[in-house]
């Protein structure tokens, strides 16, 4: 059979990987059973060697079959839910290829099929997506990569402020969400270039802001930690009045009355340090860091740890200036 066609496409890799004759694969695919998806969840024979071999052609070729669905004008849906299928796997490396394979298929079609792939992820695998954000980390960073692909710059307001929300799990908030995406969405510059662009990133730092006075220990941790990841954006993009409303908070929290709120909201202050550092940045997020060294009583734990975590940051980072150092801390050193 010539590969002329995305259902013929499927069929000959299905056979290949999957060692089946041409007739089972094309009546796999043409007529979806729960033998298929079974395959897909359970392996072939126990085995999931030839379904992570499927996927990994799959994403391989991607532009080849983006390329025949076009052609055809028809089917994007039905692809689309039959490589899904290997998101329920119980094997991690088929989730992972699925996602990528998904990802790169809707990366690769053109605007028309793009719209169509939005409307069958938004009825089909959204809410599974969102749910799974939280219950299976190790596949965070191809979700968030798969998501963005299927709704990319400029649909992030659709996607953020819209579907992601209204997809949450029940006892799950937006700042909870983004607190666990942060890391991942700052790791790119042209992602975050396409986030303040959208107006995201100050709306996150409003809602952020907001989050971090609830009474819910647990939404101000995330709220902290999603500004956290904003403290670094906007000293990156020289927002330094945004960055001076942080550091406020961030003085504020690690005072806080709930001890665990005040060494989290340490420890982030420290690692910001150290990123910002390696930037040349950070000279006041060190002044805070050593006033809190500075008000902590000497052997006392909250001390101990910014001592030490302070010590371990300056030998990572070369090029602080002294005098803040000196000033501060020799007055502690003699009185010790």
């Amino acid at each position: 059979m010539d590969p002329s066609t995305p259902i013929s496409f499927l069929s000959l890799s299905l056979s290949h990987a999957f060692s089946l004759s041409l007739h089972h694969s094309t009546s796999l695919l043409s007529q979806p059973t729960q033998h298929f998806s079974k395959i897909l969840c359970k392996g072939l024979q126990g085995s999931f060697l030839p379904v992570q071999t499927w996927y990994r052609e799959m994403y391989s070729r991607g532009r080849e079959l983006a390329g025949l669905l076009e052609k055809q004008g028809t089917g994007i849906t039905d692809v689309m839910r039959a490589l899904s299928g290997g998101l329920d796997s119980e094997d991690g490396e088929v989730r992972y290829w699925t996602c990528r394979t998904l990802g790169k298929l809707s990366g690769e079609i053109g605007e028309k099929g793009s719209g169509e792939i939005r409307q069958w992820a938004e009825r089909e695998i959204l809410k599974d997506l969102v749910y799974r954000c939280y219950y299976d980390p190790m596949l965070l960073d191809s979700i968030l990569d798969l998501l963005i692909c299927i709704w990319p710059f400029p649909h992030f307001p659709q996607l953020f402020n819209v579907l992601i929300p209204i997809n949450l799990p029940t006892s799950c908030t937006l700042i909870q969400f983004l607190s666990c995406t942060a890391s991942l969405l700052i790791e790119s510059q042209s992602l975050t270039t396409d986030l303040q662009s959208s107006g995201l990133l100050d709306h996150w730092l409003d809602l952020s802001l907001k989050s971090a006075q609830f009474p819910s220990n647990s939404t101000r941790l995330s709220a902290y930690f999603l500004l956290s990841r904003l403290w670094i954006i906007y000293s990156y993009i020289g927002k330094s009045e945004v960055c001076g409303r942080i550091l406020a908070l961030f003085g504020q929290g690690m005072n806080d009355r709930v001890e665990t709120l005040r060494v989290i909201c340490a420890g982030m202050a420290m690692e910001v340090l150290e990123m910002l550092g390696m930037q040349g940045k950070g000279i006041e997020v060190l002044k805070l860091v050593l006033v809190k060294v500075v008000e902590e009583e000497v052997g006392s734990m909250m001390g101990d740890f910014y001592m030490c975590n302070l010590a371990l940051v300056l030998r990572k980072v070369q090029g602080f200036p002294l005098s803040p150092l000196l000033s501060l801390l020799l007055p502690k050193v003699f009185c010790s």
